[in-house]
C-alpha cells in the first residue's frame, strides 16, 4: 500500500493510501511507539455515495488536534467534480473512534457554487493552532482563477476563508506551517521564489514577503520544502538533491540525495500518545 501523509500533530501522524479518487483508507499513527489504527469507514450515507467512479469526486482531507476536548481529528470534505453540489463534511474523533457529519454554513455553499479545486494532494493542508488550512483556487466561468485558503476551526467546527498574499508576479504553489506561522510560496516556473510568512495567524494583513530568490543561482530548484525556525531554507534541486539554503548569507549547504515518488516535510515531535490497536513491524 502506498502512504500519502496528510498531517502530522502533536506526535500522531495522519496518512491516506494512494487511491484517494477511490474508496480509500485511512491512518493514524504514532512512529515513537510504533502503533497505528485504520480509520472505520464512514457510516452514514452521505460520504460513501460521493465515491463512485473516476474522477467524479474530489476530496480534502484535514489531520489536527483539537486542545480544548483534547482530541485528534479527521475532516474529510466530500464534492463532485463537475455538478457543484453542496459540499458534503465528514468529522472523525479518535477519542470516540467514530465518523459523524456535520452541516455547513451558506458561505462554504457559494464558495463550491463557483467550483473549488485542490492544489494538489501532497501539501494541500496545514494546521496551525487548531485551525486547518487547505489551498484552493476557485474558477469564475472556467475562465478567471482566484486563489486563497479554505479553513476548518477544529473547535468551534466552522468553515472560513483566508485570503492570500497579493503577488502579481507567479501563483501559489506549496503551503507550509512553520512555527506556528502560515508559509506560502509562490513559484514562477521553477526559476524564481517568493516566500511568504503570515505572522498573525488568521488576520490576512500581516502576510509579510520573507525571501525572494532567483533558483538558477542555486543550480536550479526545483521546490521549496519548508523553512527551518533557523531561518534556512530547505530546497530540492532538480536533480533531486535536498540543500539548505542561507538567504542573508548566500550559502548552500548539501543535505543528501533523494527522489521520491510522494513526500511530505512537517514539524514532528515524539509522543507516547496510544493508539489502539495495531503494532507496526
Amino acid at each position: 500500500m502506498d502512504l500519502l501523509v496528510v498531517g502530522t500533530s502533536n506526535g500522531l501522524v495522519c496518512c491516506v493510501d494512494g487511491s484517494i479518487v477511490f474508496d480509500h483508507t485511512i491512518i493514524i499513527m504514532n512512529p515513537s511507539i510504533r502503533r497505528y489504527i485504520a480509520l472505520p469507514k464512514p457510516n452514514n450515507v452521505t460520504l460513501t455515495r460521493l465515491k463512485p467512479r473516476f474522477m467524479e469526486k474530489n476530496s480534502l482531507l484535514g489531520f489536527g488536534f483539537d486542545p480544548k476536548n483534547n482530541d485528534f481529528k479527521v475532516v474529510e470534505l466530500v464534492y463532485k467534480a463537475q455538478a457543484y453540489p453542496d459540499p458534503q463534511v465528514g468529522i472523525f474523533s479518535l477519542a470516540s473512534n467514530e465518523w459523524r457529519n456535520i452541516s455547513h454554513d451558506k458561505a462554504l455553499s457559494s464558495l463550491f457554487s463557483i467550483f473549488i479545486h485542490g492544489m494538489g494532494f501532497r501539501r494541500e493542508q496545514v494546521c496551525v493552532k487548531g485551525v486547518l488550512h487547505w489551498l484552493v483556487r476557485a474558477s469564475y466561468n472556467n475562465r478567471y482563477c482566484r486563489y486563497f485558503m479554505l479553513t476548518f476551526d477544529l473547535l468551534e467546527e466552522i468553515f472560513g476563508k483566508l485570503m492570500l498574499p497579493r503577488d502579481e508576479t507567479s501563483k501559489p504553489s506549496f503551503l507550509y506551517g512553520s512555527n506556528d506561522s502560515l508559509v506560502v510560496v509562490y513559484a514562477t516556473y521553477s526559476e524564481s521564489f517568493r516566500i511568504w510568512v503570515m505572522t498573525e495567524c488568521g488576520d490576512a494583513d500581516s502576510w509579510n514577503l520573507r525571501y525572494c530568490f532567483d533558483a538558477r543561482h542555486y543550480g536550479g530548484i526545483s521546490r521549496v520544502l519548508t523553512l527551518k525556525c533557523s531561518g534556512e531554507v530547505v530546497l530540492q534541486r532538480n536533480n533531486g538533491e535536498i540543500v539548505l539554503l542561507d538567504p542573508k548569507k548566500h550559502l548552500v549547504k548539501w543535505v543528501g540525495h533523494e527522489r521520491f515518488v510522494s513526500d511530505f516535510v512537517g514539524h514532528h515531535v515524539e509522543s507516547l500518545i496510544m493508539i489502539n490497536t495495531r503494532k507496526g513491524k
